[in-house]
């Protein structure tokens, strides 16, 4: 499965990892080149890029940035993805935020991993984060 993470903090640097060690080709997109880097060079991602076209092709994409972005993120990537491709978020804000999204892509479905620790970035990024939980 192909699978797209937008904001590769310490969330989406989580989920990324867990997927590449199921066997799953992960695309991760960030707004900075060096988070780019780091993603690839830890084998965190397939591929990283701060352009959200590279997520084309994905099976399902978790957009795991700030609540304030989540909407617009799915605003965007509405005028570029596939409608058969399945869209959730990390954010801990979920009825209002999911009727909104649910406008703009039906096959949005609000997600929330119940999870974290105290460090933040992909630097913190750790595998099993979300095992138990």
């Amino acid at each position: 499965m192909k699978i797209g993470i937008i904001g590769l903090g310490l969330i989406g640097g989580c989920l990324g990892i867990d997927f590449r060690r199921l066997g799953h080709q992960v695309v991760g997109i960030t707004r900075r080149e060096e988070t780019c880097k780091i993603a690839q060079a830890k084998g965190i991602v397939f591929l990283a890029s701060t352009q959200l076209d590279r997520l084309v092709g994905c099976d399902g994409v978790f957009i795991c940035t700030p609540i304030a972005t989540i909407l617009p993120t799915v605003k965007a990537l509405a005028a570029i993805l596939p409608k058969d491709t399945i869209l959730t978020d990390v954010g801990s804000v979920k009825a209002e935020l999911v009727a909104e999204a649910t406008r703009h892509w039906a096959r949005f479905v609000g997600g929330h991993p119940m999870s974290g620790k105290s460090e933040a970035g992909i630097e913190a990024a750790e595998a099993g984060l979300f095992k138990g939980n």
